[in-house]
Formats: C-alpha cells, sequence, structure tokens
C-alpha cells in the first residue's frame, strides 16, 4: 500500500508541477516543494522495476482451463 501511496503522490506532484509552470509567473517555493516529493519518492523505482522484472520470469500461480480459453 505505502508504494501506491508514493506513486500517487509523484503523480499529483508531476501534475501540479506541470501547472505551476505553464503559470507566466509560477511560485518558486512550491515549484522547489513539487520537485522535493517527486525526487522523494522515486528512490525506490530501481528496486520496484527489479522486484517486477524478477516476478515477471516465474510462472504464474493461476492456471486458465481450456474452457476458459
Amino acid at each position: 500500500m505505502q508504494e501506491l501511496r508514493n506513486e500517487q503522490a509523484i503523480y499529483r506532484a508531476a501534475l501540479a508541477l506541470i501547472m505551476q509552470l505553464a503559470q507566466p509567473k509560477f511560485d518558486t517555493n512550491s515549484v522547489q516543494q513539487l520537485m522535493k516529493t517527486i525526487v522523494g519518492n522515486i528512490k525506490d523505482w530501481p528496486r520496484q522495476w527489479k522486484r517486477e522484472i524478477l516476478l515477471s520470469l516465474l510462472e504464474p500461480k493461476w492456471k486458465l482451463s481450456s474452457k476458459s480459453l
């Protein structure tokens, strides 16, 4: 669940950052805080990607029957 919360925080901050930077005069402090949120939460991405790669190599734990196909 924490990974999902971090992902939500990243995307929420990224969208807010885009909206801030689209303004002719944006708030520098807000931009810095949004960037801090993004950087602080993406640090786990390499570990998550490695885990996902390893999981994708395993056989699925479920089996589809020929009838369901």
